[in-house]
């Protein structure tokens, strides 16, 4: 019917006892799985796991596991856990076993992305799926969790990535905020848009309070925060606040900042990077791209703005012929020795030529600015 939004056929829900660090901690995780208008069904469960930083199959590959269930209602509780080098299920008290276990070459300790898919027995289409972190240790020893904490692409981008340039940039300038914010133990730091924190590590030798907020629930994310609500926080209750690559998802950018400066202190700082020249990239939609201009206009009641171009134009123009090959090739070594060629000549000759100071045409913006 038109105008009626269909339910999907299942769901697959994560339940998070733990966030954050905690969260990280090796446990039992909890899935609920619900029936929407599919029908009921012979079902596989699988566990896919990855390293969390430069996967790869099947090098860099810890395995998988595939479960069957049978889902007779509408629900099912799940319970899945690592146990030595194995993955264990559960509905309820009964464990299940796999029916086909594929064992992956990486050993390394670090965080693993977990993948948690359902998908029809007979045709294997994929029908819901989830994904939580997990710290892994093979040899006993105890994980660096800030080293490893998710999201080392973009606090440490590898040269093969098309993004490399723009993301190397933007970590450095993080870095810089966050040595300049003056942050202590008794700060409150506000991520709009979190995700997974990837910049976490940064703020965490200040010992501050960190807090994410996005629009969907997550393992990192401490408050859920719908478009055209207010921010779930008194005012000026934070004395720093960061958004990386979010305003350009949001149908109304200029009321996420209103609302960032409202729960802000007094001479509290943000930093905010936005796309300008780069590709469409849903999640869940994509609404914008920025301008300098532009950018000043919304952080308009800020007292200090300072907006600056996230490379030069020789580099997104780099960034952009990495972004459409890696759209028009086959992922592999050639084109990680291609992408990562172009980045290095772009570091290594970009700096002394003439259009080094040509910023017309820069990939992102990033704007640091004080209430």
């Amino acid at each position: 019917m038109d105008g009626v939004a269909l339910l999907p056929e299942w769901t697959l829900q994560p339940i998070f006892t733990t966030r954050n660090a905690q969260g990280l901690r090796p446990q039992a995780r909890r899935f609920s799985l619900k029936r929407g208008n599919g029908a009921q069904k012979a079902l596989f469960f699988t566990v896919d796991v990855y390293p969390e930083f430069r996967p790869s199959h099947p090098s860099r590959y810890y395995g998988t596991w595939q479960f069957p269930i049978e889902v007779s209602g509408d629900s099912l509780d799940i319970s899945v856990e690592r146990v030595g080098e194995e993955w264990k299920l559960r509905i309820g008290e009964e464990p299940i076993a796999p029916s086909n276990v594929l064992q992956g070459k990486m050993r390394e300790n670090g965080v693993c992305r977990i993948y948690a898919v359902v998908a029809e027995r007979d045709t294997f289409r994929e029908l819901a799926r989830a994904e939580f972190c997990e710290e892994i240790s093979f040899d006993g020893a105890a994980v660096d969790t800030l080293l490893h904490w998710p999201g080392r692409r973009q606090r440490t981008p590898v040269i093969s990535d098309a993004a490399y340039l723009s993301l190397k940039t933007i970590s450095r300038m993080l870095r810089d905020f966050s040595a300049d914010a003056g942050l202590s133990e008794n700060s409150r730091l506000l991520d709009v848009g979190c995700a997974h924190k990837p910049y976490y590590p940064f703020f965490a030798q200040s010992g501050c309070e960190y807090v994410g907020v996005d629009i969907f629930d997550g393992q990192f994310v401490d408050k859920i925060w719908l478009p055209g609500e207010r921010l779930p926080f008194d005012d000026a209750t934070f004395d720093a606040a960061i958004s990386t690559q979010v305003l350009e998802h949001t149908s109304d950018p200029a009321a996420i900042v209103a609302e960032t400066h409202r729960v802000l202190k007094p001479g509290g700082s943000v930093f905010f990077s936005v796309p300008f020249a780069w590709e469409e990239h849903d999640y869940p939609s994509d609404f914008w791209r920025f301008a300098e201009r532009g950018l000043r206009r919304i952080f308009d009641d800020f007292n200090e703005v300072d907006v600056r171009p996230v490379g030069n134009s020789r580099r997104c123009l780099v960034e952009l012929r990495n972004l459409l090959e890696h759209r028009c090739r086959k992922p592999g070594r050639y084109l990680d020795y291609r992408t990562a060629l172009r980045n290095r000549l772009a570091e290594r000759f970009g700096k002394n030529a003439k259009t080094a100071q040509d910023f017309a045409l820069p990939s992102n913006y990033a704007v640091i600015a004080k209430k």
